[in-house]
């Protein structure tokens, strides 16, 4: 049966995910991403599931030590001219990649698109080190570097959606109202719609910025997260202090754990980091019968919940059989 918009949504950005796997140069693991991405796409039974998707610009990535920081590609629908842009989360390989862009919240800085506004929307640095990263990105054509924007503009899309997980959960929204703040200058008087669907990310900024995102599209922002899960608890001191309890009664959190969500409490305090959307409700997935410590649990509800939610148990086998992995993609799932 085919999928739903929002479960090719979902699959198309676990793809972007493909690039954690590899090592060496940035254009080495964008190469192998994108012929892995490639062969995803155009296997008949992947696309009885997604329909009649292909790549079309990237996929772009940052990498540092050998491994992937950031990875972004935009995909097309040549039935339905949409267009997804669909960006990468964490590659957990990389320390430099948590360090930089998942936790470094000590610092705010100002939301540089629409400089007027006041109060000023503030993001974390870690998300703008992302942000700024992905906004750089760019392939060449013929002697030219294009970036995501310029592609867009270049075949006229109209019907634009953003999509991440975990780390790309919060710089898709980002993405998104960089597209958005800035379409004056390549829309080219277009109506463009421009839509995200964020899943299981942390804060991207404070209250301000939430606010302005929300305003400017959180009409078309579909967030889902998993009320189980520890990432989107972070970084909103009241979501955080439920860190302490998330699994009880079932799996207690460890004291060390429990005194670094009170060190980061500190840190962020006066900060106002507010979730995007913080109204909307998370699904409450259920405790992983495979996990049997605090971290086993952490990371099934962080990933293996999210496949589980958006039901892509085929999707998952038909890139296990092309790729030729030992396990269904990107989880082997929950039992």
């Amino acid at each position: 049966m085919a999928y739903t918009f929002d479960q090719q949504v979902f699959c198309l950005n676990t793809l972007s995910n493909l690039s954690n796997g590899y090592t060496g140069s940035a254009s080495q693991i964008a190469a192998q991403a994108n012929t892995s991405i490639t062969n995803v796409l155009n296997n008949p039974g992947v696309k009885s599931l997604l329909g009649n998707w292909s790549l079309v610009w990237g996929p772009v990535v940052v990498a540092a030590e050998g491994k992937a920081l950031n990875t972004m590609y935009i995909a097309h629908n040549a039935d339905t001219n949409q267009h997804v842009v669909a960006i990468a989360g964490t590659d957990s390989k990389s320390v430099l990649d948590w360090l930089l862009e998942d936790f470094y919240v000590v610092q705010k800085v100002d939301w540089p698109y629409s400089p007027h506004l006041s109060p000023m929307p503030m993001m974390s640095k870690g998300t703008s080190i992302g942000l700024s990263y992905l906004v750089g990105m760019a392939v060449e054509n013929n002697g030219t570097h294009v970036h995501a924007r310029d592609y867009l503009q270049s075949v006229s899309a109209i019907d634009i959606t953003v999509c991440g997980h975990s780390l790309g959960g919060a710089l898709s929204p980002a993405y998104a109202l960089y597209l958005n703040d800035t379409r004056g200058t390549w829309a080219k008087g277009r109506v463009i719609k421009i839509s995200c669907q964020p899943a299981a990310g942390a804060t991207p900024g404070d209250k301000a910025f939430s606010d302005y995102y929300t305003n400017q599209l959180g009409a078309n922002t579909k967030r889902v997260w998993n009320a189980h899960d520890v990432v989107p608890h972070a970084f909103q001191t009241d979501m955080l202090k439920q860190i302490k309890t998330i699994f009880e009664p079932h799996l207690h959190t460890p004291e060390a754990i429990k005194i670094a969500i009170d060190a980061i409490i500190v840190v962020v305090a006066l900060k106002g980091y507010t979730q995007l959307m913080p109204a909307v409700p998370g699904f409450e997935a259920p405790i992983c019968n495979k996990a049997t410590d605090f971290m086993g649990e952490l990371l099934c509800q962080h990933i293996c919940a999210y496949a589980d939610h958006f039901q892509i148990s085929g999707f998952q086998s038909a890139v296990q059989q092309v790729l030729k992995l030992a396990h269904p993609f990107f989880t082997d799932g929950c039992n």
